[in-house]
């Protein structure tokens, strides 16, 4: 579910452009949400920052098939 290239993608997003705000506020609201980044606490992580609005199409891109497709279902049930 959640590779190397997955958590590699993870990384990326500190360094891709946002409208959300200063960098410094971004960078250290991915950094708590990433903290103690553990394999099984990986993906909550991360759907806790696309709830936040800090993950970009093109970054959840950077993520595999599967990763992409629970974001998907989650946002779906988010916006029911």
């Amino acid at each position: 579910m959640f590779d190397g290239t997955s958590i590699r993608g993870a990384a990326a997003i500190t360094n891709v452009t946002c409208n959300c705000g200063s960098y410094y506020d971004r960078d250290k609201t991915i950094q708590i949400a990433f903290d103690d980044l553990r394999q099984s606490q990986a993906f909550i992580q991360l759907a806790n920052i696309d709830a936040e609005n800090l993950l970009t199409e093109d970054e959840l891109n950077l993520f595999s098939d599967e990763t992409r497709e629970r974001i998907a279902a989650l946002r779906q049930l988010r916006d029911s």
